[in-house]
């Protein structure tokens, strides 16, 4: 058998409704998805033994931190034993605001991209997390962005590619949990 608990990231309290799967490696499902109850916990039995992974997920949460995996972990079930796993959830954080053009008019249609970075031992990597198009007035908002530093890039037709902003050497974004950035 799997015992799941989920955790909210920002207090370990239990996250009651995360959505809970358990799946082999190549992604072939072990058991239909349940819900967590109100302490967090969700109970699987009847798992065929063997390696498989633990996955949890709510709507305005992420899997733990940029970059980490606390929201998914892999477990080795063994026959006759219950294993016990405690996954982590963080909420997410937003980005928003308006496309204008150099003359301060809004730009409608415009994407926006926004790229996170997370730095391990080695290097810093870098790739897009989140994407949007600016409304008639020029607003967009990106929702359900893990906390770290955020960059932002306006692609628009007939105008080009702006550059990232924050630029490279300017400071970044920091976006926190619950938190939105305008």
């Amino acid at each position: 058998g799997l015992v799941v608990t989920v955790l909210e990231g920002e207090n370990d309290q239990p996250l009651a409704k995360a959505a809970v799967f358990v799946q082999r490696a190549n992604g072939e499902e072990l058991a239909p998805s349940r819900s967590s109850g109100e302490q967090g916990v969700v109970e699987f039995s009847a798992l065929p033994a063997g390696e498989c992974w633990v996955q949890a997920g709510k709507q305005g949460y992420s899997f733990g931190e940029f970059g980490s995996t606390d929201g998914r972990k892999r477990v080795t079930l063994v026959r006759g034993e219950v294993a016990k796993v405690t996954l982590t959830l963080s909420r997410t954080a937003a980005a928003s605001g308006v496309v204008l053009a150099e003359d301060g008019s809004p730009l409608g249609g415009a994407s926006l991209h926004v790229r996170m970075r997370t730095t391990n031992t080695s290097r810093t990597v870098t790739f897009q997390q989140a994407y949007a198009v600016s409304d008639a007035e020029g607003a967009f908002s990106i929702q359900e962005l893990p906390d770290g530093d955020v960059d932002l890039l306006a692609v628009m037709p007939d105008y080009g590619v702006s550059s990232w902003y924050p630029s490279d050497t300017d400071m970044s974004v920091v976006v926190g949990a619950g938190a939105t950035v305008t």
